[in-house]
């Protein structure tokens, strides 16, 4: 119990000190990084107010931090759908509510299915003509496609594991 008050307590400083650093006139890139750090803090302190018994003081630092992530990446960037689909989990730890899970799971998978559109946007621009007739015949028969780049079966599955997520969320 002590050790967990001082770690929030050391939190709640260096919230304080990249809050100080933030005012002040730093380069965009310091900025950047400055923020990443708060949004770290930000979580962190989530977590703490959770292990607690604080959901609504948990739930509250997890928006601080999609917020500070939506200043730090672009609205399409697989970087925030990662960062919806931990905040999804840390608000379900915190304090359970369904609908809060799901529309934080929805957002990721939303976000998720653009970059899957765009990745495989760029795939099949850099392949021939032939090559997309085949591809596209192969995803009509929904045969798996092993000449998908890595990004795109890594998208794949982590959208795979969102759908899973909601179905479970939906059916209980």
């Amino acid at each position: 119990e002590e050790d967990r008050r001082v770690a929030q307590e050391n939190l709640e400083l260096s919230r304080m000190r990249c809050e100080r650093r933030l005012s002040e006139k730093i380069g965009e890139a310091e900025n950047r990084d400055c923020l990443e750090l708060l949004a770290q803090i930000c979580l962190g302190l989530g977590k703490a107010l959770a292990m607690e018994g604080k959901g609504e003081e948990a739930v509250v630092e997890y928006n601080k931090v999609l917020n500070i992530r939506k200043r730090i990446f672009r609205h399409d960037s697989r970087q925030l759908a990662e960062t919806y689909y931990t905040i999804a989990s840390e608000i379900a730890t915190a304090n359970g509510k369904k609908a809060d899970v799901l529309s934080t799971l929805l957002e990721s998978a939303k976000i998720l299915e653009d970059c899957f559109t765009k990745a495989v946007g760029n795939y099949e621009e850099s392949v021939s003509e032939e090559g997309k007739i085949f591809i596209r015949a192969k995803r009509e028969l929904a045969i798996p496609d092993k000449s998908d780049t890595s990004e795109i079966r890594d998208l794949r599955s982590f959208l795979g594991k969102i759908y899973d997520r909601v179905s479970l969320l939906c059916a209980s």
